[in-house]
Formats: structure tokens, C-alpha cells, sequence
């Protein structure tokens, strides 16, 4: 099954990520680019 993970660098979704592949599903990471352009730009 292909499952799509919101939060997967997160504290549940890094746990669940490896849980969900070692039992043959396909896991695809959904990120949110404008938070982490954000987050870039802040810091520079």
C-alpha cells in the first residue's frame, strides 16, 4: 500500500516512517517547501 506521511521529521512520523516500510508498504514524505523556505530565510 502507498501512504502518504505529513510530519514524517517529526517525532511520530520518523517512528512510523520505519514501522510502515520494514512491513512492505511504499511511505511518501509530504513537506510543506514554503515552511522550509521560511525557516531558511529567517536564519540567514
Amino acid at each position: 500500500m502507498r501512504i502518504g506521511i505529513t510530519g514524517s521529521s517529526g517525532f511520530l512520523g520518523s517512528s512510523l516512517i520505519p514501522f510502515l516500510t520494514t512491513r512492505g508498504h511504499q511511505v511518501v514524505r509530504l513537506i510543506d517547501i514554503l515552511q522550509i523556505l521560511m525557516i531558511i530565510t529567517i536564519r540567514i
